[in-house]
């Protein structure tokens, strides 16, 4: 009887509703990326558009919000795991929608628009991010982190924001005059705000961030 007690309790254990919540909301995302309705340009491209842009400008966020609770962190030590976390899922999803992005381009554009700030930023960064996790992993430094996360997230959402585009629309999406349109997209947006803050939450309870840092 002991051991069957053990053997639901161990199963109990492995279940965890943030890991599940992530990917439900994510889910999510998708189904209500595919209500979008096509455009008369680029057709049924819309829908991924939609989907990449979420993922993107939320990749940004975490980014931001990995920045600013590190700064926090300073006078909060505890915080520091969700700002690991943070981070974590920023990096993961922030290569998902460049390689997203880069297919998006060449399907539609027939190549990579190299004139495009936003492209160039993307490149930029990605760089940046690599030489910062590398460097993380040969000297574990609580402090770079910090300092890292804070120059990476603050600096990326104001420049990456603020960068104007030259073959994109400027805010296809927000000048857009369908209300329909714009609320779906900001109903996708919330949907993968929501599914990155639980793949965090699971990361810090499970302790498996990219970046171990001790509170």
């Amino acid at each position: 009887m002991a051991d069957k007690v053990d053997f639901v309790s161990d199963k109990q254990s492995q279940f965890n509703i943030s890991w599940w919540l992530f990917w439900i909301f994510l889910f999510l995302a998708a189904v209500f990326s595919l209500l979008v309705p096509p455009e008369k340009t680029i057709h049924n491209w819309v829908k991924l558009i939609y989907f990449h842009g979420s993922i993107a400008r939320n990749s940004a966020y975490f980014f931001f919000l990995a920045g600013l609770v590190s700064l926090v962190s300073f006078w909060r030590r505890d915080l520091l795991r969700w700002a690991s976390s943070f981070e974590t899922v920023a990096i993961i999803f922030w290569f998902v929608q460049s390689v997203l992005g880069a297919y998006i381009m060449k399907a539609l554009w027939g190549g990579f628009l190299l004139e495009e700030p936003k492209v160039i930023l993307a490149i930029v960064y990605s760089f940046l991010i690599l030489i910062f996790w590398v460097i993380y992993e040969f000297k574990s430094s609580r402090l770079f982190f910090k300092i890292t996360t804070i120059v990476i997230g603050f600096s990326l959402v104001i420049t990456v924001f603020s960068a104007r585009n030259v073959f994109h629309p400027q805010n296809a999406i927000g000048s857009s005059p369908s209300l329909w349109m714009r609320a779906l997209f900001e109903v996708i947006t919330a949907l993968v705000f929501l599914s990155y803050f639980f793949l965090a939450k699971w990361f810090k309870e499970k302790d498996k961030s990219w970046f171990k840092l001790a509170d």
